[in-house]
This record gives structure tokens, C-alpha cells and sequence, in this order.
């Protein structure tokens, strides 16, 4: 008798990849908040001066916006990236009129390397920009959901922010032609700017901080903004 043809053995499906689940040890708003509050205690220990500058306000601002939740997240996180923005503009006119202002100074005044110095400088001043727009496209739908219109970012963001700084300039000399407390000292004597007065480098810094407001309340709108959907055309 003929002999039948061996069957082809059944083929196995491959064998599905094994998925390796690794443990999230923290999201990117606690990792966050752990670098800012970190940076925020080391500051104001090992530089006592610091807490007199805006710089240090924004980090208490950022280290409560990326540390809180709920209601409070949604009320403080677009005041403190606007905040973030300020800082940076206003650290940048700084260094304009003293470009040693975190180079030499620093290591004649703390006794640092320059490589601490220019580390601490991106931390404090570049850093929080960075970190809150990365926090704020990992939860972007809840932005889209508080602010759900440009007028609302307009007064729950850049308007809460700007008074920080405002309340900042009376705790100084002034702010918007508001005569101040002079409880802090002078920026010229706290960031090293000479050649300028004391009104001047107030005044330059009042438009730096506008432009920056504004210019982040474009952006933060655009990103925040609920796409539209195209309308089918009729046939």
C-alpha cells in the first residue's frame, strides 16, 4: 500500500514577547517637585542672600505648584510657569548689564568653583521654564479643561503671576509708579549692575517681565488651545 504523506507539523504561533513591567518610581510632576525643593533648601542655606531675591520666590512658587494637588495644582501651576518666564527674562537683563553676574561674582562672593556657579544658574534660572512646560504637555488635557478660553489664562495665569512681581517691587523701591517699602536691598547692589540707577534697572525690568508674560501667554494658549475639528464638506 501507498504510504500517506507525512502531515506538516502544526506551526506555533511565535511565541509572544515577555512585556517587562518596570515600577514608575515617580511621575515627572514629583520628580519635579524634588528638584526645585531640593534646590530651594540648598539655596537658602548655603546662600542666606538669596531669599531677598525674585529668584527664590519663584522657587517656593514652583516647588507649591509641582507639590500640591487638586484644586490648588490647578490654581498655581499657569501663574507659576508664567513666573518661571519673568524670572528668566529678568535674569537675562541682569547678566546683560553684568555678564559676570553668575561667573566671577559668584566665586569671589560664595567661594564656588565656576562650574557650581553656572550649574546653580541654569538650575534656578532655566530649569523651572523647562520643567513646567514638560509637566504641562504630560497634562495637557487638564489645562484644557481650567482654561478653557483665552481670557481665562489671561486672569487665573499671567495676571496672578505679574502681581507676584509687582508685590515683589514694593517690598523694593516701588512697582508701576507705586512708591515702595525699600525692606530689600537694592537690585544694582544685589545683582552688581553699575552705570545704571536704581529707577532705570526697575524700569527695564518692568518691560522684560511684560514681553515675557506675554509672549508665554501666547504660547501657553496655542498649546493649551482645544484643536478643531474640520467640518465635512457637502456634497
Amino acid at each position: 500500500m501507498p504510504r500517506r504523506a507525512a502531515s506538516p507539523a502544526p506551526s506555533r504561533p511565535p511565541a509572544a514577547a515577555k512585556k517587562r513591567n518596570f515600577p514608575q518610581l515617580m511621575t515627572l510632576r514629583e520628580a519635579c517637585f524634588i528638584a526645585h525643593f531640593a534646590l530651594l533648601l540648598h539655596d537658602s542655606w548655603a546662600h542666606p542672600e538669596t531669599p531677598t531675591q525674585a529668584t527664590t520666590w519663584g522657587l517656593v512658587l514652583h516647588t507649591l505648584a509641582f507639590g500640591c494637588s487638586g484644586r490648588l495644582k490647578t490654581l498655581l501651576a499657569a501663574p507659576a510657569l508664567f513666573y518661571a518666564h519673568g524670572v528668566l527674562a529678568g535674569w537675562l537683563l541682569f547678566t546683560w548689564h553684568n555678564p559676570q553676574l553668575d561667573r566671577q561674582d559668584k566665586v569671589d562672593n560664595w567661594g564656588c568653583s565656576l562650574e557650581y556657579a553656572l550649574a546653580r544658574t541654569v538650575a534656578a534660572h532655566v530649569m523651572p521654564v523647562v520643567a513646567h512646560w514638560a509637566v504641562a504637555r504630560s497634562e495637557l488635557a487638564e489645562h484644557r479643561a481650567a482654561h478653557d478660553s483665552f481670557w481665562s489664562l489671561l486672569f487665573k495665569g499671567l495676571v496672578p503671576s505679574f502681581l507676584i512681581f509687582v508685590t515683589y517691587g514694593l517690598f523694593n523701591i516701588g512697582a508701576l509708579g507705586i512708591p515702595g517699602l525699600e525692606w530689600l536691598p537694592k537690585m544694582t547692589e544685589n545683582y552688581n549692575v553699575r552705570n545704571i540707577t536704581e529707577q532705570e534697572l526697575t524700569d527695564q525690568q518692568t518691560v522684560c517681565l511684560i514681553v515675557a508674560h506675554l509672549i508665554a501667554l501666547g504660547a501657553f494658549h496655542r498649546a493649551v488651545k482645544k484643536p478643531t475639528t474640520a467640518k465635512p464638506k457637502r456634497k
